[in-house]
């Protein structure tokens, strides 16, 4: 697919402008073929929290969702491959006329698959190519930011009643209605147990609780779906632990409490905060979780907002800056198959072999120069106290030398063991490996017999 050079806000969510919050006229060629295929009037437009792109058809009045974390890749212009019927925007003279069809052609590589073949092709064509291209960057960069592609457990709940709102909207009335409702939480399933649980729960948070009635936008808000999610899952096990910090029964957690809660999870992390900064971050989560709710602004956390936090980035394992490594292509190649699966083909014996195999070498060129030297001089030239360096530089290397080769043999030993019952599926690639291991270590045991000097030549100190 296209390769492309952009930079990504990857710490925050898409930015999106109001003109594209709006909509823009756009026609939707049709993914079933036919023989003669009709394009569709559509409104193509983003939800505010850039998860979805919102497909409006004008025709139907219903709306269809595309994930913006599903689209791989746009395309406009000259790298377009039209489908079969195109020449229906020529004869028809759809748009700004006298440039060609391509270039106000926008083809979306849609799925949730890597394989080429198995993604959706979805075409709009739009009124002029500024718009098309406009489109066709706008999605692909709001479609890569990695924020987006790793959401918190908070942030997929946001994605859930965008998906609800945008999804199940009836465009006249701006109202959802119930039974919809039911059947998008159930997956299109009857289950009478769980359309009563959903009917209760709406029924405690004073929503519509008919399956024939309608609720509106402005009362489904997130701050009731969340309340609704807590009603539908009951949290039992967070109660549990909103129990354990509210010791005093007063039904919020103070800064204390959070201050407690944080020190006991980074001391699990091993992590060392000074009692200042326990204090300081718990104030802080305990200003920013309470904005959500006014009636604990002056207490603290309730326990809808504790879970709040708990499913939060704040309470994330990994680091949400990690998310931008993988972008930064100006690392060291060895930066990026750091976790590459193809590190763990090598076993501890084999790692060892060749640490002490390169160690070896290295100490071997280092003996054969100092061997040289003591041949080619003429100790009774030389002072007693170089002489006596010389020796003790050769008597380390030697025992160094003795050292490594008795665990290189050692190694040999052990591979012969592996060998004998190594069970692996393919017998004849693990042989081959482990014979062309052993013969490396062998050659390295070859080389040190020509140089196996005894250190008893240099014992007697020049005269």
């Amino acid at each position: 697919m296209a390769a492309r050079s952009y930079s990504v806000p990857s710490l925050k969510l898409n930015e999106i402008p109001d003109h594209l919050k709006i909509g823009t006229f756009a026609l939707k060629w049709p993914e079933e073929i036919k023989k003669s295929p009709t394009p569709i009037m559509v409104n193509l437009s983003i939800d505010a929290k850039g998860f979805y792109l919102i497909c409006l058809n004008k025709a139907k009045k219903e709306n269809e969702c595309f994930d913006l974390a599903l689209i791989h890749d746009t395309r406009t212009g000259s790298q377009v491959s039209l489908p079969s019927g195109h020449e229906y925007f020529q004869k028809n003279n759809i748009g700004v006329l006298d440039v060609p069809i391509a270039s106000k052609w926008l083809t979306i590589y849609y799925g949730n698959t890597f394989v080429a073949s198995d993604m959706r092709l979805i075409h709009f064509y739009f009124e002029s190519p500024s718009i098309a291209e406009e489109w066709a960057e706008r999605l692909f960069q709001f479609g890569h930011n990695q924020i987006l592609r790793h959401l918190s457990s908070l942030g997929c709940l946001e994605k859930l009643h965008s998906r609800i709102i945008n999804s199940l909207i009836d465009v006249n009335r701006k109202t959802i209605s119930v039974r919809s409702l039911i059947q998008f939480l159930c997956k299109n399933t009857r289950d009478s147990n769980k359309e009563k649980t959903i009917l209760r729960a709406l029924n405690y948070l004073k929503l519509p609780c008919q399956v024939d009635s309608t609720i509106n936008l402005d009362e489904f808000t997130f701050n009731n779906f969340f309340r609704l999610y807590m009603r539908l899952m009951e949290c039992h096990e967070i109660d549990k632990l909103f129990e354990s910090l509210d010791r005093k029964r007063q039904r919020y957690l103070s800064w204390e409490n959070m201050k407690v809660f944080i020190q006991k999870q980074n001391a699990a992390l091993n992590d060392t905060y000074t009692m200042d900064l326990y204090e300081q971050k718990a104030k802080d989560l305990i200003k920013k979780y309470t904005e959500y709710d006014g009636n604990f602004k002056e207490k603290g956390m309730s326990n809808e907002l504790f879970l709040r936090y708990l499913l939060s980035f704040d309470n994330l394992i990994i680091d949400p800056k990690k998310l931008d490594l993988c972008m930064d292509m100006n690392k060291p190649l060895a930066h990026y198959f750091i976790s590459s699966s193809h590190n763990t083909y090598l076993t501890g014996i084999v790692l060892t072999a060749f640490f002490f195999f390169i160690q070896l070498e290295e100490m071997h060129e280092d003996v054969k120069e100092q061997l040289q030297i003591n041949l080619q001089t003429n100790l009774d030239e030389l002072e007693k106290q170089k002489a006596k360096e010389i020796q003790k530089c050769l008597e380390k290397y030697f025992n160094q030398l003795d050292e490594i080769k008795s665990h290189l043999e050692q190694l040999v030993n052990n591979n012969e063991d592996n060998l004998r019952y190594d069970n692996s599926p393919s017998p004849s690639s693990s042989s081959s490996s482990s014979h062309a291991s052993k013969m490396r270590i062998s050659a390295s045991l070859a080389a040190i017999s020509p140089y196996t000097v005894k250190t008893s030549r240099i014992n007697s100190e020049p005269k």
